[in-house]
């Protein structure tokens, strides 16, 4: 008996920790909204990207797998695209401008396809 009370103890208090850390561990999106610094284009892609994430998270699935991935990635898409655009115009490395314009043509193509898809399905 004197063995188990210990014991119990022991691992309250290793859950406890365990729950303390889970609780101080940054939230999915939390690096996203810090108080750091940024730049006027840096804030731009940010809040476009949270206006996109709400967008699919609110988007009504039709209970069709194949038409709610199009429908989802066809936004996700979009928003590829807008972040593309926003380095395009504000970037200064011509690398990245570069894979911007190539992110650009590449989902703008995959949007047609999803489009056409999607009339073909509806």
């Amino acid at each position: 008996m004197n063995r188990i009370l210990p014991l119990g103890l022991v691992l309250a208090a290793a859950l406890g920790a365990a729950a303390a850390t889970a609780q101080q561990r940054p939230q999915p999106g939390a690096a996203m909204m810090s108080n750091a610094p940024a730049s006027p284009g840096s804030r731009e892609m940010q809040q476009g990207m949270m206006g996109s994430m709400r967008h699919m998270q609110v988007m009504p699935m039709t209970g069709d797998v194949d038409k709610d991935f199009v429908r989802m990635m066809r936004q996700h898409h979009l928003q590829g695209i807008e972040m593309a655009r926003i380095e395009a115009q504000r970037g200064d490395d011509p690398e990245a401008k570069r894979m911007a314009q190539k992110i650009i043509d590449e989902q703008q193509k995959d949007i047609a396809r999803f489009d056409d898809w999607l009339r073909k399905n509806e």
